[in-house]
């Protein structure tokens, strides 16, 4: 069960929902937290899977079927 009291272990319930930002930052400041937003760090790349990867084909190279050319679409079963 989430809402479990950690010190006693009975019940514990929703008393009220804080949404405006003012009575949030009061109530950080009076239990000595931080009241400023956490920063925002930049992206980072994807993971390297390995050290050697692979690399990139050239697209360019890469031969397309001729656009007159004619394609066998059968299905066989």
């Amino acid at each position: 069960m989430p809402l479990v009291c950690p010190t006693c272990g009975a019940d514990m319930r929703i008393l009220a929902f804080v949404r405006e930002a003012a009575p949030v930052q009061r109530i950080l400041a009076r239990i000595d937290e931080s009241t400023d937003p956490p920063p925002i760090v930049p992206a980072r790349g994807p993971p390297a899977w390995n050290d050697d990867p692979e690399p990139m084909p050239d697209w360019d190279l890469i031969a397309q079927p001729d656009p007159g050319m004619e394609c066998d679409q059968f299905i066989s079963r």
